[in-house]
């Protein structure tokens, strides 16, 4: 039985930054609030630092060091978007703190953002997550908005 089968199992998912959690549909980006990258929630940082969502592996890190995607052990494929129109920075205000392939724990830090950076640059920080394999896992998205600090639970899928 593979992680597609139909069995329920419930996969949590914390926040990977502290923040203001809102719903996905209100970011201010059309491919993410039309959920065309996937189903998940966004954070209005008040810090920079970025922690791991779910237990897995890091799968892809932008060029631009704007986007780390990741695999959970129970097969839930996210990516941590970082801002908005924050590949134009060309890295420059993110510190990544892992490698491709690296296992990863609920809470590892992954990336230190300088927001005033970002903010600088006429930029918006939110911090997008999606869940890109999200219409595969036939699951419900439970998500808690409002604060919350980086490696609490903000939503279950079940």
């Amino acid at each position: 039985m593979g992680w597609f089968s139909k069995k329920k199992e419930t996969v949590e998912i914390v926040s990977p930054v502290e923040g203001d959690v809102i719903p996905i549909t209100q970011v201010p980006d059309e491919v993410f609030a039309g959920k065309m990258m996937g189903d998940g929630f966004a954070v209005n940082p008040t810090n920079g630092e970025i922690v791991a969502p779910v237990t897995g592996k890091v799968t892809f890190i932008a060029d631009t060091k704007h986007g780390i995607g990741l695999t959970s052990d129970a097969g839930v494929e996210l990516i941590i978007h970082m801002g908005i129109d924050t590949v134009n920075l060309k890295g420059e205000p993110f510190d990544i703190k892992v490698n491709l392939n690296e296992k990863v724990q609920t809470g590892t830090p992954l990336v230190t953002i300088d927001l005033n950076a970002v903010k600088k640059a006429g930029l918006n920080p939110v911090i997008i997550i999606a869940i890109t394999n999200f219409t595969d896992l036939e699951k419900r998205l439970d998500l808690q908005t409002g604060l919350i600090k980086a490696g609490n639970k903000v939503a279950t899928l079940s």
